[in-house]
This record gives C-alpha cells, sequence and structure tokens, in this order.
C-alpha cells in the first residue's frame, strides 16, 4: 500500500474575484472576466487545440488548474526520497482543466493507488492500449479515467512500476460528447503529461482509444 491519503490540490481564486467574475456573467465582458478569472483557456496547456477548442472556456470561477511546470514540479516531490519498501505516502490528486455545462467537470493527474502488478492484473483495469489502461467502468473515480507507468528523472529504480500515472477525465458537457470523446480526452491528456513529466521508458500512448 503506498497510498495514505487522497485530495484534491487546485489554485482557488479569492472570494472577492470570484463574485466580480459572477457578476460579469450578466453584464458586458462577462467572457472575458469569466476567462481571466478561471484560468483562461487552461485547458490548452494539456489537451490538442482541436480537443481544448471543442470544450470551450473553463466556466467555474472557484478553480484555477494547475499549470505544467506546477505539476510537474508537485510530483516529482510528493515521491522525493521514495524507494521500494518505503512506507505508505500521501498523495495529491491535481485539477489541470475544468468544464462545464449544468455540472462542473473536473480533469485530473495524480500517482496512481494501483501498482502495475495490480494494473495488470486486470481486477479494475481492461486490456492495455499500447502501454495505456482505461479503468474499467465504475471501478475508479472519473468518466474516463488511464494509467501507465512513468519512470521519471531521478527516481528509484522500480518506480514507474509502483508508482504508475493516472489521468482522469471527469465527464464533458452534453453538448459536445461522443462515443469514445472522453476515452480520447484521456488519451490526449496522458501524452501531455508523459511529455511534461520526461517519462524516461517513453510509454506508448496512442491517439484513440482502439489504436
Amino acid at each position: 500500500m503506498l497510498r495514505q491519503v487522497k485530495s484534491l490540490t487546485f489554485v482557488v481564486i479569492p472570494l472577492s474575484l470570484a463574485v466580480s467574475v459572477l457578476a460579469g456573467c450578466s453584464g458586458g465582458g462577462g467572457d472575458s472576466q469569466r476567462e481571466a478569472g478561471a484560468g483562461g483557456r487552461a485547458c490548452k496547456n494539456y489537451l490538442s487545440e482541436k480537443n481544448s477548442t471543442r470544450l470551450g472556456k473553463p466556466r467555474d470561477p472557484y478553480y484555477k488548474p494547475v499549470a505544467p511546470a506546477q505539476l510537474r514540479k508537485a510530483l516529482r516531490k510528493e515521491i522525493e526520497g521514495w524507494t521500494p519498501g518505503s512506507p505508505p505516502i500521501s498523495l495529491d490528486e491535481y485539477i489541470v482543466c475544468d468544464v462545464s455545462d449544468e455540472s462542473t467537470h473536473l480533469f485530473t493527474v495524480e500517482w496512481s493507488k494501483d501498482s502495475m502488478k495490480r494494473i495488470k492484473s486486470k481486477e479494475r483495469w481492461e486490456e492495455p492500449v499500447g502501454d495505456a489502461y482505461f479503468a474499467k467502468s465504475g471501478s475508479v473515480g472519473g468518466s474516463a479515467a488511464l494509467a501507465f507507468p512513468c519512470q521519471i528523472p531521478g527516481a528509484a529504480d522500480g518506480q514507474e512500476d509502483a508508482l504508475p500515472l493516472e489521468v482522469g477525465v471527469g465527464g464533458v458537457p452534453r453538448s459536445v460528447d461522443s462515443p469514445g470523446f472522453q476515452r480520447s480526452l484521456a488519451l490526449d491528456l496522458a501524452r501531455s503529461v508523459r511529455k511534461i513529466m520526461q517519462c524516461e521508458n517513453n510509454p506508448v500512448i496512442p491517439e484513440k482509444p482502439g489504436s
């Protein structure tokens, strides 16, 4: 057991700014205020131009997603000093993107609570697509969760198997959803995280779920 605690990490917009953003929704300039208050087009940091455009702008001024450089620093710091056999450690879940319709849908990144050995047992995970494994429906939080091994520079040998990375797509607005779209987004996000984290094992993460 490698994980003790799971908590969401993001930057909270000050209440005064949130109020002004919400007020701006009813008058001129609301879109620009909302964009600034919610971290702008933050999904573009993690998704392709095509997918981020399809999703539109973030809508919830409460969240300011974690930027790529912050994510890399935070994830690396969490496992500093980790070695095989280390006692359980506390690891967070990071919000990297949010989109809304009637609800807010969060895109997240974290060190998985499952090792690659457990993932490959297929108890909660499907057959791999390249080196990426989708969670079985309802077995892991998020509408589309995906795990993959990533050996980060400077980490102890075996880290990629004991602590794989996991991304989650917590749904999308119904107006843009279609079969396979959420899984395509999860793969898109995973490819970005692979680059951000500089995975030395270069895991294969295809562009489409059926690849």
